[in-house]
């Protein structure tokens, strides 16, 4: 479900796991972007379970950084303190069905 959509740019709300809230941003073709500044991105805010845990967040994100760094995971764009935004990757779940 796209939660808003203005200004060209929207933001699509995706399920979330159990501790975290996942949204796809992107902006929309009539907006230049500067250099290999992405078009899409994912942004991830840290649910209820995690944020009361800050050893959590900070090993969690030490190590998302340093796999992104070595690339081998999504890029990391950026953090504040309830979450960090990513590079997005359009993929689909695996279900039984589809193995």
């Amino acid at each position: 479900m796209i939660l808003c959509h203005r200004l060209g740019c929207a933001l699509l709300c995706h399920s979330g796991g159990l501790s975290n809230l996942l949204y796809c941003c992107w902006l929309s073709d009539s907006v230049p972007t500067v250099g290999t500044e992405p078009r899409r991105v994912l942004l991830r805010i840290y649910g209820q379970i995690i944020q009361g845990h800050a050893e959590t967040v900070l090993t969690d994100s030490v190590i998302f950084a340093l796999l992104s760094e070595k690339g081998m995971g999504p890029k990391l764009y950026g953090v504040f303190t309830t979450g960090r935004v990513e590079e997005y990757f359009p993929v689909r779940s695996t279900s039984l069905s589809s193995l």
